[in-house]
């Protein structure tokens, strides 16, 4: 699995459980067979009952870390800002770590300040 992130914020990492809303089954150049996807808003996070977890307040602690670190690893004025938001109070609920709480409240208010400039723009 070939994956990467553009975001100084997150990253994609093995185990990451998606949901692809419009896949698309190519041939690499390798010989192998990749998904493209052609929207960010065609990936999304799905929790281990198969829900959209951004949807389930009552997801565990490791699917709210989970849930954060791939709503952050997009480029800052890719963030679903509302998502994010709630995302995060889940997460202190469930219990997650400051230190990653803190780091998902950065990625915010930098898409908040990108938001921001592409308004002013």
């Amino acid at each position: 699995m070939h994956a990467r992130a553009e975001s100084g914020c997150g990253h994609v990492y093995a185990g990451l459980r998606l949901g692809i809303k419009e896949p698309f089954l190519k041939r690499q150049a390798d010989a192998e067979f990749g998904v493209r996807v052609d929207d960010l808003s065609d990936i999304v996070y799905v929790g281990a009952s198969g829900a959209t977890a951004s949807r389930d307040e009552s997801i565990s602690k490791v699917e709210a870390k989970a849930q954060l670190k791939y709503l952050v690893a997009v480029p800052p004025e890719h963030i679903d800002i509302p998502t994010l938001r709630r995302a995060i109070e889940v997460a202190r609920t469930a219990g997650v770590a400051e230190l990653i709480l803190r780091t998902a409240q950065s990625c915010l208010r930098e898409a908040v300040a990108a938001k921001a400039k592409d308004f002013q723009a």
